[in-house]
């Protein structure tokens, strides 16, 4: 099953998809990208929403909204649908009450963004603490995204039982995917996520990335993540049958 690991396809939520039309657009792209199964990952900032409680009840309008709209299209012209949050990482969030909530749903998989600013000691002690006290499996969101900001410090993150999401448009650059190229080949399972928003300024290139993919390292880089997928379809069956 092909994921598309983080996206912003919910109407109204964030600064993804602002209609309807425009989520159902992104969807249909998506399939046509290849995308089977999409995690809807909205932003996540504690201080604008200020407890999980508001969230959900948000991200549930706009959900509800979509799956009306969806009802008129064939089941194979757009991937499946499972809920997160893309959780920015702040000191408060490894304590915060129903954190759990705000997992992939029917998972114990959270997506984290990183603070955009070098890393000081608090976040490793925040992972760490959602891992062995919260009991949650953290993905990073976009490590891509924090080379430049944090090429130092990466190595304590890739030491941690996380996952890692990688950005398919960093694939598709050059640059950054020198560096994609060596964390495959030092082991480290890789998630493909489109962090798609629109179908223009922020559109998907999952199916570029996952090309590109293919020709440098063969199915076996979506081998190494069989597990984690395996843990998706299960969530999404059980979700069908509810």
């Amino acid at each position: 099953m092909r994921v598309d690991y983080h996206s912003h396809i919910l109407p109204f939520i964030d600064d993804g998809a602002q209609s309807v039309e425009e989520s159902i657009a992104v969807l249909r792209q998506s399939r046509l990208q290849g995308v089977e199964l999409i995690l809807a990952t909205p932003h996540f900032y504690i201080e604008d929403v200020q407890s999980v409680h508001k969230f959900l009840h948000i991200r549930k309008h706009a959900y509800k909204k979509l799956q009306a709209a969806l009802s008129a299209e064939s089941p194979d012209e757009v991937p499946q649908i499972l809920l997160g949050a893309e959780v920015l990482l702040t000191p408060e969030i490894p304590y915060l009450e129903d954190l759990e909530k705000l997992c992939i749903e029917g998972t114990n998989l959270i997506l984290l963004e990183l603070p955009f600013q070098p890393w000081s000691e608090w976040v490793y002690r925040a992972l760490f603490y959602i891992i062995s006290e919260r009991n949650l499996q953290p993905i990073i969101a976009h490590l891509d995204r924090y080379i430049s900001i944090n090429k130092n410090n990466l190595h304590y993150i890739l030491s941690m039982e996380v996952y890692i999401q990688i950005n398919a448009d960093s694939i598709c650059n050059y640059f950054l995917f020198r560096q994609i190229k060596k964390w495959y080949r030092d082991g480290i399972p890789l998630l493909i996520g489109s962090d798609v928003h629109n179908c223009t300024s922020r559109q998907t290139y999952f199916g570029k990335a996952t090309k590109k993919i293919l020709r440098a390292f063969g199915p076996d880089f979506f081998q190494r993540t069989e597990n984690i997928g395996a843990i998706l379809s299960e969530a999404c069956k059980c979700k069908n049958k509810c």
